[in-house]
């Protein structure tokens, strides 16, 4: 990131490369202040603020149909089902890139990792 002046945010992408790494590009975006965001569970592991579905529970839904169709259901009168979405948000990681998450949109969240600090976030 040694031009991080032109950048505002880093958004990470659903990859297992980007799973596995995402302390890491967490950290690295810290140093510069920059927000990090993505669409799955990563505010877990240093993302600051994410939008997505959790991989366990798509996985149970896709179970869950899939045994219906070895049961013998048509997979056409199956009722469609779309995924839950969660927000999650990371206190700690917004504290240490001294950015604070506004709180109508903490209202949203769905998962807060709290600051542990003194803090008015």
């Amino acid at each position: 990131m040694s031009n991080a002046k032109n950048i505002d945010a880093v958004f990470l992408l659903h990859s297992i490369f980007v799973s596995t790494n995402t302390e890491k590009i967490a950290n690295e975006a810290i140093k510069y202040g920059l927000p990090v965001g993505g669409g799955t569970s990563t505010y877990a592991k240093g993302g600051m603020i994410t939008y997505g579905v959790f991989a366990k529970e798509v996985g149970k839904q896709a179970s869950r149909m899939g045994n219906l169709i070895l049961q013998g259901t048509q997979a056409g009168e199956i009722p469609t089902e779309i995924a839950e979405f969660y927000m999650g948000v990371n206190l700690e990681v917004a504290h240490k890139a001294d950015i604070t998450i506004p709180s109508d949109i903490l209202v949203h969240a769905d998962n807060i990792i709290p600051y542990k600090g003194n803090s008015t976030q």
